[in-house]
């Protein structure tokens, strides 16, 4: 297949490999010696043959589940594992998930956590494949626990809402006559 620029041929090569559901990389170019120009770029898979510089261990691992999907990769750096996870229920999207070994914390490529403090089942799933038996402390917020309503609310302004210490009081008063 040709196309009249190598920018249209990436792009066309790249589109290809995610509805396929793979990644690319570009191994290689040749130039034409007379004028330096490009005369060949090779856009494969990105696992194909070897890197120039090994920089990253490369381990591939096939396991299927049924909820989340499949993991596609792991790369692991020093500190850092990153997982690639195929979502199935998403169009095949693929997530990208960065796990720290230092403090058990995961970020994923969807952002969930960031932006409603709440896990994602990609970071879960990476959780669980890493063996933890429950959920590391980073993860649980105060607002899901039983002291998120022993705790005094504040507006905006900083100032103590006086219907919180009512609530406190009523609720004390149920709890001595069993009401919940």
């Amino acid at each position: 297949m040709k196309f009249d620029t190598l920018q249209q041929g990436i792009s066309f090569y790249k589109n290809y490999a995610r509805i396929s559901g793979f990644d690319t990389r570009l191994y290689s170019t040749k130039k034409r010696k007379s004028d330096g120009k490009i005369s060949l770029k090779y856009c494969v898979c990105n696992k194909e043959g070897f890197r120039a510089t090994p920089r990253l261990h490369v381990e591939c691992k096939k396991k299927t589940n049924n909820q989340n999907g499949v993991l596609h990769s792991m790369i692991a750096e020093e500190d850092v594992q990153i997982f690639t996870l195929i979502d199935h229920k998403r169009n095949s999207k693929l997530h990208r998930v960065r796990y720290h070994l230092d403090n058990n914390r995961a970020e994923c490529s969807c952002k969930m956590y960031k932006r409603e403090g709440i896990p994602c089942r990609h970071i879960l799933w990476v959780i669980k494949e890493k063996g933890l038996k429950s959920l590391p402390t980073a993860y649980v917020k105060t607002r899901w626990t039983k002291a998120a309503m022993s705790m005094p609310m504040f507006d905006l302004g900083g100032n103590l809402i006086e219907d919180t210490i009512k609530m406190e009081a009523m609720k004390r008063r149920w709890d001595t006559f069993g009401l919940k």
